[in-house]
This record gives C-alpha cells, sequence and structure tokens, in this order.
C-alpha cells in the first residue's frame, strides 16, 4: 500500500511538473523580461491567419524568468486588473478591448515557481470584430508586472 501511494505521488509531481514546464515558444515570440516574467501570445491554434467575423481565441503564456524565486501573481480577468490586449486594425485603428477576460475566466492566484509558465485562453472575439480584411497588430499588456508581450500579426481574409 504505501509503495503505490509513494508511486502515485511521484506520478502525480511529474505530472505537475510537464503541465508547469515551457511550452514550445521562441525565444523571440516572448515580450522584454520585467520585474522576474514574461508574457507571450499567439492564436490558440497557432496560425496568424483568420476568417472575418469568427471567432479569435489568443492564448497568453505567463513565465517566471527567476532561477531561484516562487511567486505568486493574480492571474488577471479584466482590464480593472491590470490586463490590456491591444488591437490595431489595417487602417491603424486602436480597436477597443476593455474587458477581453470579463465573464471569461474567474480571478485566482497561483504561484510559478522558477522558469515555470501559466497558460490563460482569452476569447477575444467577445470585445473585437476582426471584420476588415488585412494585418492586425495584437499586444498584450499586464499593467500590473509592468509587461507587454510580443507582438502578433494575425492576417484576416474574407470569410468563405
Amino acid at each position: 500500500m504505501k509503495n503505490r501511494l509513494r508511486y502515485f505521488l511521484i506520478a502525480a509531481s511529474l505530472a505537475a511538473r510537464a503541465a508547469l514546464a515551457a511550452p514550445e515558444v521562441a525565444d523571440d515570440k516572448w515580450g522584454t523580461a520585467t520585474n522576474d516574467f514574461q508574457i507571450s501570445i499567439a492564436l490558440k491554434d497557432d496560425g496568424n491567419v483568420i476568417r472575418t467575423n469568427k471567432p479569435v481565441k489568443l492564448t497568453l503564456w505567463i513565465k517566471n524568468v527567476s532561477t531561484n524565486q516562487k511567486h505568486d501573481i493574480l492571474k488577471p480577468n479584466s482590464a480593472r486588473q491590470g490586463f490590456d490586449v491591444v488591437v490595431i486594425e489595417p487602417s491603424g485603428k486602436k480597436l477597443a478591448t476593455d474587458d477581453p477576460q470579463e465573464g471569461a475566466v474567474s480571478a485566482q492566484r497561483f504561484v510559478l515557481g522558477p522558469n515555470q509558465v501559466r497558460k490563460i485562453e482569452i476569447d477575444l472575439s467577445k470585445v473585437c470584430k476582426f471584420d476588415n480584411t488585412g494585418t492586425y497588430q495584437i499586444t498584450a499588456m499586464y499593467r500590473m508586472l509592468g509587461l507587454i508581450s510580443n507582438q502578433l500579426n494575425v492576417s484576416v481574409l474574407p470569410a468563405p
């Protein structure tokens, strides 16, 4: 019985570490490290082409770049908590994205150990319409930590 429990605990620990391991995000796809953190964004489906008026799911990763410090962090769930997504449409106009997480995800605190990463998914189409064709520029900011993500260029094509 003790051996089964020991093996279960080891397996659970390894699974938890794997879940928090750094995702396959290229070094040039992260924003600048600030206050021991970096953030990165990408479309959920890993592409950068979408169709007009279709749902847009954004994946955001928050990474603790410290080599020896754990950090407690609030998972943002609204702009009022310091989280913003800036979207610039092809014409250069900045689109309003006041609360990309409002009602989508409840706020929670979590601890990130050294070099650990947490993934957050955002339904950007709830607050922003991608109804013009062309290239949109998307950047995420987490004001509470002074973080700015990589710039994501998304091509929007006409719906078929």
